[in-house]
């Protein structure tokens, strides 16, 4: 199976291609190609700023301080020979993320093993992956990359707003 070059979930049929890299849907293509900064766009100081911003804030799920990272859930149901699964991301506390992933994990582990094949074979690992993130710690230190890149986007995005508004402006 194809993993998307931006989010890294599985592309289960349709893959989006370009410049060589595979994307899952239209919006990680776009948010990909708003990574990709036009020369004088942002400083470095600005990216490191929003970077320690949402490093070190408070939690936008619970309001607890920080640290925070970018959590991913994975879930799956099935009947008979129709599977649904999704991943889901959010930047969230440590303790959030373990409700999170456990609350995912008890949903797949009860409802994802009820279709062939998919159920049967993506339900362990679905589960297993929550149960891995339920153990991994989040630096107070440092920012992940996935987080460094959730903070760029983000950044981009205000950027791209505010360009859109400039131009509604003149």
């Amino acid at each position: 199976m194809i993993d998307c070059d931006f989010c890294n979930s599985h592309i289960p049929f349709s893959i989006l291609q370009h410049s060589g890299e595979n994307y899952c849907s239209s919006e990680c293509l776009n948010n990909s190609q708003l990574l990709t900064p036009k020369p004088g766009t942002f400083t470095e100081n600005e990216i490191q700023e929003r970077i320690e911003y949402r490093h070190l804030g408070s939690c936008p799920l619970c309001g607890g301080v920080g640290p925070l990272d970018v959590q991913s859930t994975h879930t799956i149901w099935s009947l008979l020979i129709h599977s649904s699964f999704k991943t889901k991301t959010t930047i969230s506390c440590r303790s959030c993320a373990v409700k999170m992933k456990t609350k995912s994990s008890l949903f797949s582990l009860f409802f994802g093993w009820w279709g062939i094949p998919d159920g049967i074979m993506k339900t362990p690992k679905f589960v297993l992956q929550d149960v891995v993130g339920l153990f991994q710690k989040i630096d107070p230190k440092e920012p992940s990359n996935a987080l460094k890149r959730f903070a760029a986007l983000e950044l981009a995005k205000i950027n791209k707003n505010s360009d859109a508004q400039q131009d509604v402006a003149d």
